[in-house]
């Protein structure tokens, strides 16, 4: 089962979000906003370029609103999501349809 949680706050851009705070204290905050506490307590922060901001426990990855989308978007994801993602950022299509082969051959 793979889910992913966001919570956006329309209308309002990163700046104004995140009060304007791009420290890595400010980052973690946003990212952390997108989901509930049972999620985000002991989830893994990344910043945009997957450098890891927080480590995690539970595997949960929460990721900050992106400077290029319009409104607050932070994510959080568990691994397989944030393996998509990684996939669709860096356009490795061959890789996504190779595993969804190999998914769907294993019968998963």
């Amino acid at each position: 089962m793979v889910a992913l949680v966001s919570v956006s706050a329309c209308g309002q851009d990163m700046d104004e979000a995140m009060g304007s705070d791009m420290s890595p204290e400010g980052i973690i905050s946003n990212a952390l906003s997108a989901g509930p506490a049972s999620i985000t307590d002991e989830a893994a922060v990344l910043d945009w370029d997957m450098n890891e901001l927080r480590a995690g426990t539970n595997g949960w990855t929460c990721l900050p609103d992106r400077s290029d989308t319009e409104g607050n978007d932070p994510w959080c994801v568990n691994q397989p999501w944030l393996d998509f993602s990684w996939c669709i950022r860096e356009s490795d299509r061959a890789h996504v349809l190779r595993d969804r082969d190999r998914v769907h051959a294993d019968g998963r």
